[in-house]
């Protein structure tokens, strides 16, 4: 990409004033204490970067013109590469939701690819996490981040969550970490774990959108891949009465149908094997649609995440703050790029005179970035209201 580019960005448009302002939480002394990390075009990684000010964080960046700026812990001491002497003090409860970890329950797209079908498995782990953090952790300040990519940064930043000692962090996400379905064979009989709250807070917002997403838009029983993938799902003497009655079907959504009315069938009949499985359906829900999560991004307080306002150095699109009660109509494919927003900055330029330009600031209501702006700056004044 060109280096001209990313000059222009962070010149007029990279907000450094208020990611420090948000990363300081009115202590100034946090800012020379938390680590950053860039990585240059050319692939190289600077970590353990510290700054004093706003001004000396930008003026690095202006000299490297990175294409991806991280962010890390704040430190006792300013971090630098091997000094044993530095501890942890502070770290954001930062959650990471990556489309691609659904790779085995979406046919529209695979690996680095994402649309707006997709998008919908991201759409409702990200209303399931709003709803925990909220509800059941009691957390307030939470920052809503799209990755650039194909997923999203939860930045959760209440002192009480920042304070976490990473076994606090590790029991978070164990918690709430998917969990495959699983049928145990126990004195002769199938057994599933049963359902907690935590579950059935999922499966509120997973139910409605089961069908439509994953056994129609999904097509997940309509293909012999996905019958299979399902089948091997189910306890062993089952597979071959399930697969028989799916044969008789030629749609998606039949089979489903008719597994349901299968499901409730031999539970009434009391068959020995799917005695124990009177929620199995419901753990098939589960299965397909409750949150998956980068575990490491969430348990270790030393990790690395990407800036908001930075861009990824694949896409070219800018990480940026959404409103979690718009995320139905957030589109990843439209999200703009640097490329986008530098021309947006300058068609606006080329309209002001030559003095003009020499003291050029950025109207942010005049590009793509109006609503992130302000989405970003009011959850600013939130946190340090605290």
């Amino acid at each position: 990409m060109d280096r001209a580019i990313f000059r222009t960005y962070f010149t007029y448009v990279f907000p450094v004033v208020d990611i420090c302002k948000w990363l300081t939480y009115k202590d100034d002394t946090c800012l020379k204490r938390r680590e950053f990390s860039i990585r240059l075009v050319k692939g190289v990684y600077l970590r353990y970067l510290t700054f004093e000010f706003p001004n000396h964080l930008r003026a690095i960046i202006l000299k490297e013109k990175p294409v991806a700026i991280n962010i890390g812990a704040i430190y006792n001491v300013p971090p630098k590469n091997g000094d044993m002497s530095k501890t942890c003090e502070e770290r954001e409860l930062i959650f990471d939701i990556d489309a691609s970890d659904y790779n085995d329950v979406r046919t529209c797209c695979q690996n680095k690819e994402i649309c707006k079908r997709c998008w919908k498995y991201v759409v409702i782990a990200c209303k399931i996490l709003n709803r925990h953090l909220i509800d059941f952790l009691g957390y307030k300040k939470i920052l809503w981040i799209f990755s650039g990519r194909r997923g999203i940064h939860c930045w959760v930043c209440d002192k009480e969550a920042r304070k976490l000692y990473p076994r606090g962090r590790c029991a978070i996400i164990t918690f709430m970490k998917h969990q495959l379905l699983k049928c145990v064979l126990k004195d002769d009989q199938f057994w599933l774990r049963k359902l907690n709250y935590y579950d059935r807070c999922m499966l509120s917002f997973i139910e409605p959108e089961f069908v439509p997403l994953c056994i129609i838009d999904q097509n997940l029983l309509g293909t012999e891949e996905g019958m299979n993938y399902f089948l091997a799902l189910l306890p062993d003497p089952a597979q071959e009465d399930v697969k028989k009655i799916f044969q008789e079907k030629t749609t998606s959504l039949d089979r489903w149908n008719v597994f349901i009315e299968y499901h409730k069938l031999v539970i009434n009949s009391q068959l020995e094997y799917w005695k124990n499985l009177a929620e199995y359906v419901d753990h098939v829900k589960l299965h397909y649609c409750s949150p998956r999560f980068d575990i490491n991004v969430t348990k270790d307080d030393r990790h690395l995440l990407r800036c908001p306002f930075s861009t990824h150095y694949e896409t070219g699109k800018i990480a940026l703050p959404f409103d979690i009660t718009q995320i139905e109509e957030f589109d990843p494919t439209t999200s703009p790029t640097i490329n986008q927003i530098v021309a947006e900055v300058n068609f606006i330029r080329q309209k002001q005179s030559y003095e003009d330009n020499l003291r050029f600031k950025i109207d942010y209501n005049k590009t793509s970035l109006k609503y992130p702006i302000i989405i970003f700056r009011k959850f600013i004044e939130e946190v340090i209201s605290e």
